[in-house]
């Protein structure tokens, strides 16, 4: 090969690495200059926030145990500025139900052994949008927040489910971020004239809640013991056990039973939807179907469906 074809080759290659080089550079000054994306809109007070724990806590690597979480939730949710109702989908439990908590303006509501929490999440996007309230979902789950989106859509018409895009303004979305959950313990040391919030979260966490340092050491020592170092599925139907036995037993815990009449505040109107079983499953078998008829059309399309049938 000539030598001045090497040397061509060659200065083509250092032409389009400094393009390169200069389009790098250029790129990050602009996004240093560009400025910060807006923060996520606060809940308002019609919304209803709808928190999928276990997701919550994977976004820590679940770096908390179930009650833990849903303590540090309670008190975050106390703190939002609106004081939105906030329902707190918990996965497992003994059974389905849906506990209202004194004091505040959350529910905690347990899947029970035959559901999953984004079966009661999807549900309760659906009974709020019946009720045109709007949904806030705080879930990185890509599938859950396109069965919540369907659920908020028109009821179709075919039995195939449109999901609304964006939301449709009745379904918004808040990063998973646990930033705002306070440390284990931390915020929940007795404190005088404290009132039932306070001891309804040491309720939760227990009589006397461990620090975050002894309880982190905890989660190590038994995952050590047991040889393994991520969270399996017996861990967290154990973990959703202590909890549900925890609130059956705190007085600040109840039960919601329907119907609730017409007048009802929309979290006990809610509380007392989840509460009925048959409803709740029944809601959930429709939506279900729906959403296999829109994976049906995504994948197979209308004409090779005529020719199957």
């Amino acid at each position: 090969m000539p030598n001045s074809l090497v040397w061509a080759v060659i200065g083509i290659d250092l032409l389009l690495f400094a393009c390169l080089l200069l389009a790098v550079l250029w790129r990050r000054r602009r996004s240093a200059h560009a400025p910060p994306p807006p923060p996520p809109p606060q809940p308002q007070r019609r919304d209803f926030v709808i928190v999928d724990v276990n997701n919550v806590r994977g976004g820590r690597r679940f770096d908390r145990d179930v009650d833990e979480a849903v303590a540090g939730l309670v008190w975050w949710a106390s703190s939002l500025p609106g004081r939105p109702a906030v329902v707190l989908a918990v996965d497992h439990g003994p059974q389905a139900c849906t506990y209202a908590l004194e004091g505040t303006r959350c529910l905690v509501c347990f899947a029970g052994p035959n559901m999953e929490a984004d079966d009661t999440i999807v549900c309760s996007t659906y009974f709020c949008a019946r009720r045109a309230e709007p949904v806030v979902l705080v879930s990185s789950d890509s599938n859950l927040r396109l069965r919540c989106a369907a659920a908020v859509a028109n009821p179709p018409k075919d039995g195939i489910a449109r999901p609304v895009k964006r939301g449709g303004g009745r379904l918004s979305y808040l990063p998973r971020d646990g930033a705002s959950l306070p440390a284990a313990g931390v915020l929940l040391a007795p404190r005088p004239g404290e009132g039932a919030e306070q001891l309804l979260l040491r309720d939760i966490v227990g009589p006397a809640p461990l620090s975050a340092k002894a309880s982190a050491a905890l989660r190590y020592s038994r995952r050590e013991r047991s040889g393994i170092k991520s969270e399996l599925t017996s861990m967290r139907v154990t973990q959703a056990e202590t909890l549900f036995h925890r609130l059956e037993q705190s007085r600040f815990a109840s039960l919601v039973a329907g119907p609730a009449p017409p007048d009802a505040e929309p979290l006990i109107a809610h509380a007392a939807w989840l509460n009925d079983l048959e409803a709740l499953e029944a809601t959930r078998r429709r939506l279900g179907a729906e959403m296999r008829g829109y994976w049906d059309a995504q994948v197979f399309p209308k004409s090779e469906r005529v020719e199957a049938e």
